[in-house]
Order: C-alpha cells, then sequence, then structure tokens
C-alpha cells in the first residue's frame, strides 16, 4: 500500500471513530478484506489485512476481540 493510501485510510478511520463516539480517538484498528479481480475467470478470492501501526500483539488482540464479538452475536441470534 502507498504511504498516501495508508495516510487516507487512516485518516477516514480516525475520522470514522470520532463520528460514531463523540469525539473519541483513535488508537489501535484492524481490518480485513476480501475481494475478487474481474479478470480473473476462476474468481479467486484473495484477503488483505490491514493496521495501524502497532505491535502484532495488539493487531492479535483485536482480532480475538472481534471473533468473540461474532461468535456471541451468532449465538445470540434465534435465525442462525
Amino acid at each position: 500500500m502507498s504511504a498516501a493510501t495508508k495516510a487516507a485510510l487512516d485518516d477516514a478511520i480516525a475520522a470514522h471513530v470520532a463520528d460514531e463516539l463523540d469525539g473519541a480517538l483513535l488508537t489501535n484498528y484492524v481490518g480485513v478484506a476480501a475481494a475478487v479481480k474481474p479478470e480473473d475467470s476462476d474468481q479467486m478470492t484473495y484477503y488483505l489485512r490491514v493496521a495501524a501501526e502497532q505491535p502484532i500483539h495488539v493487531s492479535i488482540g483485536l482480532t480475538e476481540y472481534l471473533a468473540n464479538r461474532l461468535a456471541l452475536s451468532v449465538a445470540d441470534d434465534p435465525e442462525e
């Protein structure tokens, strides 16, 4: 990822956090994306992880927190 794209991503996530949480300051983040390339005939799925400049243990902790929250959400959803 280019430095300009990374800076724009960091700024956008910080702005979103501030909007959603009444001015809260972003400290760390992890994001995961899945993508396909239109030109690939087999529609292979690619995965990308993005994170703030942070120690790997912070990224792992945020990822585990999200996995646990998602598991609880599924367990609480009678439709699942």
